[in-house]
């Protein structure tokens, strides 16, 4: 694992990166996001797998926040995750999309026994790519694996179809507490690739700056005061 030192790249201070948990509504972003930060599975009967009364949607974004070290304990970097659960309706999309332009990572969460969720996987690439103009760190999510016997998705189909846009993709449960340490691994992964990339563009931000530093200025052309003059 590559250690990046804040200070030795340019980077001050601790660095804070942005996570988006982005899908339709109902497949689990927000159980994904308390199971990561709480460190503990989110019991069925808390879940946005059950129907009715139980499954109170996000209005607008929710928010939480983490802190992460990545390396090794001698050469640790501490990283400071900033977590956002968008709403999946499509009444507050005015307010969920400016949030995609700043965001590192974005965490594109799908049902497996719904397949229609993982369809609409490309639709919100393409809402965020289009709202952002750049492209942030992708990690495909197919959640509520405890439910495999009714899944929709195989995890061949996902897994190709993560691989061809170039994303990271996994498959969990917010139920299971084996998930945790899984969860754990994945977002210091995450956190330590979205800082790779934050270091790499700000040496090319400053070798930019540099190599315009150093070219070659046109000077003017000297005219006499007399010039023009017979």
């Amino acid at each position: 694992m590559r250690i990046y030192s804040v200070r030795q790249n340019g980077l001050k201070g601790d660095p804070i990166l942005r996570f988006l948990f982005v899908g339709d509504a109902g497949v689990g972003k927000s159980s994904l996001m308390f199971h990561y930060v709480d460190g503990i599975p989110i019991t069925p009967a808390d879940t946005d797998a059950v129907a009715g009364d139980t499954y109170i949607p996000t209005i607008g974004v929710d928010f939480r926040y983490k802190t992460v070290h990545i390396g090794s304990q001698q050469q640790s970097q501490p990283v400071k995750l900033q977590l956002w659960d968008t709403a999946g309706h499509e009444r507050y999309r005015c307010i969920t999309t400016s949030y995609y332009r700043s965001a590192d990572v974005v965490l594109l969460v799908y049902d497996i026994t719904n397949r229609t969720t993982f369809l609409n996987i490309r639709h919100w690439i393409d809402v965020i790519e289009a709202t952002s103009g750049r492209r942030p760190i992708y990690m495909i999510v197919g959640n509520k694996t405890d439910l495999v016997s009714q899944r929709e998705v195989s995890q061949a189909e996902a897994e190709a179809f993560a691989e061809g846009i170039g994303a990271g993709y996994t498959e969990l449960s917010v139920v299971e507490e084996t998930d945790c340490n899984r969860m754990d691994a994945m977002f210091r992964t995450l956190a330590e690739a979205a800082l790779e990339q934050r270091v790499e563009k700000s040496a090319m931000k400053s070798n930019t700056i540099r190599l315009a530093a150093e070219l070659p200025t046109e000077q003017p052309q000297r005219r006499s005061f007399f010039s023009g003059y017979c």
